[in-house]
């Protein structure tokens, strides 16, 4: 799954870039953070099962550190109490744990995937799009 590894980790990267906010960051924006670098770790943990796409079940899989956990458990109840553009300070374990599942994953993915794979790749892309996309 490089191709799905890639993915994540470019969208993962891309949305640490918008972060910088002076007054914090927008709670949703952590999550977007957030859920890409619990997906790498997932990937890592579990090689060839597709990451579940309930954020709390791929919290649970991918068993980060009990202080990261933590740290999620109560961002999800402040995002369930208030507006998703509401504002936070960046958690430091929060950036140390997406910062390290993203070198993870670009040490992973640079490997050169092997090309007689990405026909494969390619086609559980597709199947992966049209089961799980709305009707």
């Amino acid at each position: 799954m490089p191709l799905v590894r890639r993915h994540y980790l470019h969208l993962g990267r891309q949305q640490w870039k918008r972060a910088g906010e002076a007054d914090g960051i927008a709670i949703k924006r952590l999550f977007y953070i957030l859920r890409p670098a619990a997906v790498l770790r997932r990937m890592r943990l579990h090689p060839g099962l597709a990451p579940p796409m309930h954020f709390p079940t791929l919290i649970a899989q991918g068993d980060p550190p009990a202080p990261v956990a933590a740290t999620i458990a109560a961002l999800l109840a402040r995002k369930a109490e208030t507006r998703e553009l509401a504002h936070a300070p960046m958690p430091p374990g929060i950036a140390a744990f997406a910062e390290a599942e993203y070198a993870l994953a670009e040490g992973i993915a640079t490997e050169p995937a092997d090309p007689a794979l990405r026909p494969a790749a390619e086609h559980l892309f597709q199947e992966l799009i049209e089961r799980f996309a709305p009707a």
